[in-house]
């Protein structure tokens, strides 16, 4: 393998992502049609961590390859512009890129940097280890005790339960140290013109204390967004238990949503916050 250049990661941030195992990937999509707006983008993907604050790209030399690699590069470079906007710190690897298939026709060599970039935001956000240090917490803090005091009090939303669906997730108690939700949040948020409106209970019912619950407005926007997070919930779940840590159950409140489709970004933003606002309950001290 030949080093064709590197990036040096500076961001500092609260969030921070690292890889703990070897990844790879064969990344192939084709698009042929005669009605135009074909490509073919085909190459392989090995990434290794590294103890450096650093992203080394390297490539196996072909013809194929070494026409491909700069546009790769860039699409590295994108991913690690990404991270820098969205405030998430990375810890260094090396990424290796061979067999690069170059279609007589359909190559189109932007492709393969939006393709990189996908795979790395994919890879990093799903495969990766995600950390929050202790932070100051910025949102707004719900004075209703509870998600039912919420509804029984909103003029916005009905106290009907039949209104919502409600999908539950169950957290084993293990008897290991807990994370909880130590208070209650709105995290009503903004993408460009939409909006939607999250937020978070910590669980005083002792019949779903050990469940997070998911209360979803019944109708298509708010289904969409319910279908937007519920990936990131149950693999935030995974997450911590992986770390040997109990979680005690919380509630999920999806409102009022702007959004028609289905999208990723709801569901990491209401991950990252997730990571953030659970906590090891402090003990009392005399």
């Amino acid at each position: 393998m030949k080093l064709f250049d590197k990036i040096e990661l500076t961001q500092q941030s609260n969030r921070a992502i690292h890889f703990a195992t070897n990844e790879t990937e064969l990344i192939k999509s084709y698009k042929q049609s005669a009605s135009g707006g074909s490509y073919v983008v085909d190459f392989k993907l090995e990434l290794e961590p590294i103890n450096d604050k650093v992203i080394k790209v390297l490539f196996l030399p072909s013809e194929e390859t070494n026409e491909c690699i700069p546009h790769i590069f860039r699409g590295v470079q994108r991913f690690v512009e990404a991270l820098n906007s969205n405030n998430i710190s990375m810890q260094g690897f090396q990424l290796k890129i061979s067999n690069c298939v170059i279609h007589p026709v359909d190559f189109k060599p932007t492709k393969y940097e939006i393709f990189i970039n996908l795979a790395l935001h994919r890879l990093s956000f799903y495969k990766g280890i995600k950390t929050v240090k202790n932070n100051e917490i910025n949102f707004s803090i719900i004075k209703s005790k509870s998600i039912n005091e919420f509804l029984h009090s909103s003029k916005n939303y009905s106290s009907n339960y039949s209104s919502y669906i409600i999908k539950r997730i169950y957290l084993p108690c293990r008897g290991l140290k807990s994370h909880s939700l130590l208070n209650n949040y709105d995290l009503e948020k903004k993408f460009e013109d939409q909006s939607v409106d999250f937020k978070v209970f910590s669980n005083y019912s002792n019949r779903h204390g050990n469940y997070i619950s998911i209360y979803t407005l019944n109708d298509i926007n708010s289904i969409n967004t319910f279908n937007s997070i519920i990936e990131e919930i149950l693999m935030y779940k995974s997450d911590i238990y992986s770390k040997n840590i109990d979680l005690t159950g919380f509630d999920i409140f999806i409102g009022q949503s702007d959004f028609k489709y289905e999208n990723k970004k709801l569901g990491q933003y209401l991950y990252w916050n997730l990571l953030s606002l659970t906590k090891e309950k402090p003990h009392n001290t005399i």
